[in-house]
Formats: structure tokens, sequence, C-alpha cells
């Protein structure tokens, strides 16, 4: 039913018997999460609506059962939680997801450093570890331009710093012998640091701007770390927010925090602001934003 025929559907419901005292609700973008609802009786809903505004699309529910919204409303019950990174499915549990990408990851103008580590030295490596998924892709698309496959990895172990990036790498036929349950790069430090990495050459195939909490981690360890840029990351439009209905937003990584900031500047006063991990909360705190670390 159209905002713009209220007028007729109010008059029409009361023509044909309906009280004016008869509840009706105008449930304005449902299922969105900028939805609304406006609620009165067929007796003041279109001065109700004409002063909030009413915007299609919208639809209206007429009679006992506008009674039962407060007890029935589990939709707005939750809050709307803005992703600005990958994979917004791991994150249902915190509310309705609001996912929109702000970065996205492309290839390099120029692979000579890796396409030589990878013809040279790739077989000296003890240990691999991929920490997302787009390191995996890209590294893989980098081992077969130089005319390797999955084979090439025979003599080392493999590790992924979470479930999404292990099967991500099952795709080429690697399973990863390290799987942290937490998450991040502290988890997988905390995995390494059960092993004896003195003297371990690691590679870190990553992105040209990546956390320093792992090589630091494993640097500890006296491991002989390389890293390699596979792949880099740029900012991209993410589209129309409405942050009056934002009631958290959730930064995946420091490149998130850069690029929001470098589009909306600084995060509105109401909207709670979570970081995965320390180095990513580190960038929050460089940019004013007042930011605590989401419980695993």
């Amino acid at each position: 039913m159209g905002v713009a025929n209220i007028k007729k559907i109010v008059n029409s419901l009361i023509k044909t018997g309906w009280a004016i005292e008869t509840k009706i609700a105008a449930i304005e973008k449902g299922t969105f999460y900028n939805q609304r609802v406006i609620t009165g009786t067929l007796e003041n809903i279109i001065e109700k609506t004409q002063k909030q505004n009413l915007q299609t699309p919208a639809i209206f529910i007429v009679g006992r059962v506008v009674e039962l919204q407060d007890k029935l409303d589990w939709f707005s019950k939750k809050p709307n939680v803005l992703i600005l990174g990958n994979h917004p499915e791991k994150y249902k549990h915190l509310g309705k997801i609001i996912h929109r990408r702000i970065i996205d990851c492309i290839g390099l103008e120029d692979y000579s450093h890796a396409d030589s580590m990878l013809k040279q030295k790739l077989n000296t490596f003890e240990w691999m570890v991929f920490t997302s998924v787009n390191g995996v892709k890209f590294f893989f698309q980098r081992l077969n331009a130089v005319g390797y496959d999955a084979r090439a990895l025979a003599s080392m172990k493999i590790a992924a710093i979470g479930k999404t990036t292990a099967e991500r790498l099952l795709g080429f036929g690697i399973l990863a012998d390290m799987v942290p349950k937490n998450e991040s790069s502290k988890g997988l430090v905390e995995e390494f640091s059960h092993l004896d990495m003195k003297n371990k050459k690691v590679l870190l195939p990553q992105s040209e701007i990546a956390s320093e909490e792992l090589p630091n981690g494993l640097l500890n360890m006296q491991a002989v770390i390389e890293k390699v840029p596979v792949y880099k990351t740029v900012e991209i439009d993410p589209g129309p927010i409405e942050f009056d209905h934002i009631d958290q937003i959730l930064f995946t990584s420091g490149s998130t925090v850069r690029a929001f900031v470098n589009r909306f500047g600084s995060v509105p006063s109401h909207i709670k602001a979570y970081c995965l991990g320390p180095p990513t909360l580190a960038q929050a705190r460089k940019h004013n934003i007042n930011a605590e670390i989401i419980s695993e």
C-alpha cells in the first residue's frame, strides 16, 4: 500500500465500519536496518505520519494485532551493527548486521620480489602462515604464475589465522597444520609459542600494509621470518549509511579504521565502536576513536 494513499486507506476503513479508535501501525522500510514503526489510531495516524515524514516503502497494519507490538517486536531489540570488512556472516550473533565494504583487495603492480622468492627460496621455509583469505588467493595466483602449484609446498607446514582462511586453503588442496581457536594474530602467536621456533624459517604472504603483531611475536621466539606482499588494500565507496540507525560499529582491521576516518571523519557519539584485536584497536585510538576490543 502506497504512502501517498494513506488518506484513502484510512477513510475507506472508517466508511466500512472500523472505529476511529482502532489501532494502526505504519512500518517504513520493513526488515531493513533503518526500519521505523509509527503507531496511532485511525483518527490520528494521518497527522502522525505527516509530522514524522513517513517514507516509502511502507506497509500498514490495522487492528488488535498492533497492540502486540511490544511483545512481538524481536527485530528492533537487536542492535544494528555496521560491519565494514569481509565475512559479515561471522558476526551474526552480535545483532542485525549492516554490511558495507569500505576496502577492497587488489593485486600489486610489481610482483618481482614475490616471484623471485617463489622461484629461488620457496623450498627453504619450514612454515608458511596465511592471515587472510586474500593472502591465500593472491599467493596462489603468483604461485601458478611462476609455473608452480600446491606440490611446491610439500616441504613446509601451513598455518591459517582462522577457519575461513583454512577453508580457502582447502580449495587449493591444502589442509592447514595449525588453526588457532582464537582466530587472530595473537592466537597464532600463542599457538607457535608451544613450538620450538628458534631459527625456523617462516614465510608470511600478506598485504602491503599489515599488522606487526604476528611477525614481532615470531621474532621474539627467534624465528627467521620473511614478509612477502602479495596484495594491497584500496578504499572504496561503501554507499549510503544512515548513522542515526546504527548502534554499533565493528572495525575488523586497521585498514577499515583508516578508510572510515578518511570518508566519514569521526564515529558519531551514540555509536559504540569495537575492534578485532589490539592492532586494530591501536589504529582506532590513533584516530581518536573510543573503542573496545570485542569479546571472543
